[in-house]
């Protein structure tokens, strides 16, 4: 899969993109999108916010409930290093709002 190998790109707008798209895709076919996730994990702790948030939420919508644990304890790891307290907050949206919508 061509969206797998940009996931890993060093480029910051070409991780995004292929996020972003696997994002769109995991709304209807989230088990497709399964075989991304270890890339995606990867990216949970990348510099930039943005693709961060979107690997969180396209892993919430693929992931089953081990993986969903697994996710929620990086998160927290990630909060200790965060000074910005918006981040804190949108982390905690997705959260719940994956829960309620998942």
């Amino acid at each position: 899969m061509v969206l797998q190998l940009l996931l890993s790109s060093p480029k910051p707008i070409l991780r995004f993109g292929a996020v972003r798209a696997l994002n769109s895709i995991a709304i209807h076919d989230p088990a497709t999108v399964a075989v991304c996730n270890v890339e995606l994990e990867s990216l949970v702790a990348d510099s930039n916010r943005a693709i961060s948030t979107l690997a969180v939420t396209t892993l919430l919508r693929t992931g089953g409930e081990s993986s969903v644990d697994r996710l929620i304890q990086q998160i927290s790891s990630l909060f200790a290093g965060l000074q910005v307290r918006l981040y804190k907050i949108l982390y905690f949206s997705i959260l719940i709002m994956s829960k309620i919508l998942g």
